[in-house]
């Protein structure tokens, strides 16, 4: 039985949920901004462990709770400040891509999946 795309969809909406969710989690834990690791900040002028980088970033201290959910994996793009992402985010970027890779497929059963049935007959 072929799965539909309503399935992907639930599943996409889901991990974005949860994703978002991380993120906000993480925001509102620290004062509404998103903590970023600082060695990955330096080359940003901003050193000082708590400065706010903009309207919803601050560097990371020793005081931040849920570090591991701020923005601390870096990506070779650069997306977010000084190219990094939180865990959040690529949940987020994950459930974008389910529905997308479905549509890829085609939604249709492949071509090269042939059932025991099939196999049956072309032998006889």
């Amino acid at each position: 039985m072929r799965k539909s795309i309503f399935i992907y969809v639930a599943v996409a909406l889901v991990m974005i949920g949860i994703g978002k969710g991380l993120n906000l989690l993480v925001m509102s834990v620290n004062g509404g901004y998103m903590p970023v690791k600082i060695p990955f900040t330096e080359f940003m002028n901003v050193p000082v462990p708590g400065a706010v980088i903009d309207s919803k970033h601050v560097v990371m201290t020793g005081l931040t709770v849920y570090p591991y959910l701020g923005d601390v994996i870096p990506l070779p793009f650069g997306l977010g400040p000084g190219g990094l992402v939180s865990v959040g985010d690529l949940i987020v970027m994950a459930g974008t891509v389910i529905p997308i890779l479905y549509l890829f497929e085609g939604g249709k059963k492949r071509k090269d999946s042939v059932t025991l049935k099939e196999r049956q007959e072309v032998t006889l």
